[in-house]
């Protein structure tokens, strides 16, 4: 997925892509994004993990034979914070969020046939089916 490139200088027969991984290439796990437009016309994205923190600290009391106790409930809290931790920013063009969106919808359906098919394999496997044809 990219802009097209117009080769009209030798008129190859291919075009080889290679790709190499810069070397501050990182894969993160995100489960959130917040952005819109820029004021230039692009759009930016600003990925973010959202998750609840951990006490800073956690006091538990130990029995009579010496075994930590699991902690004690506090009750339900007043307020509940979640943290996004932003983990990166894009901006890109109004055309690749447009070829950003067509390869998405690509990819979410070959994932959502794929899981159809998985499905439809359990179940045969659940049911005993040798075959889908109804021979036996």
């Amino acid at each position: 997925m990219s802009e097209e490139t117009v080769v009209e200088k030798s008129n190859p027969k291919s075009v080889r892509y290679t790709y190499v991984n810069a070397p501050d290439y990182k894969v993160v796990y995100v489960n959130g994004v917040y952005g819109g437009s820029t004021s230039q016309g692009e759009l930016r994205f600003n990925f973010f993990q959202e998750f609840s923190s951990p006490p800073d600290e956690e006091i538990r009391k130990v029995s009579a034979e010496g075994k930590i106790l699991p902690p004690e409930s506090e009750g339900i809290p007043e307020e509940i914070e979640f943290i996004r931790e932003s983990k990166m920013g894009i901006i890109i063009t109004i055309g690749f969020a447009r070829k950003l969106h067509e390869w998405l919808g690509g990819k979410l359906s070959d994932f959502e046939q794929m899981e159809a098919e998985r499905a439809l394999i359990i179940s045969q496997s659940e049911r005993g089916d040798e075959d889908d044809n109804g021979d036996e």
